[in-house]
């Protein structure tokens, strides 16, 4: 029988394991199980959250970096952001698609527990 903590990791390692085959294409992905829907969630959020010039984020499970992409540019690149993800694949990717903004952005990758 297996202890607690056991079960735990393997579910962990198992989640981890799924977004580091699939970091690549995770955009893609989204937008054909959504149907590009989730698009439209993100900059809900952000119209929702009304960003102000030289305001911060916190990105928790930042996956790619789309909604602080679009932070950013509803910011007009004076936004600070930083982005948290459990999967150092995932943040890479975030990396990619944020190095155009030019601007102070922190990556924080965390431990499985935390998200």
């Amino acid at each position: 029988m297996q202890d607690t903590n056991t079960k735990q990791n393997s579910k962990k390692d198992f989640v981890n394991n799924v977004f580091n085959s699939v970091f690549k294409k995770y955009d893609l992905m989204n937008d054909i199980m959504s149907f590009g829907i989730h698009r439209l969630w993100k900059e809900n959020l952000i119209d929702w959250l009304q960003p102000k010039l030289n305001s911060k984020l916190i990105d928790m499970a930042a996956g790619t970096g789309d909604i602080t992409k679009i932070y950013i540019e509803r910011t007009k690149f004076t936004g600070h952001a930083t982005l948290v993800d459990q999967n150092v694949e995932m943040l890479n990717e975030s990396k990619k698609k944020l190095v155009i903004t030019k601007i102070l952005i922190f990556f924080a990758l965390a431990l499985n527990s935390c998200l």
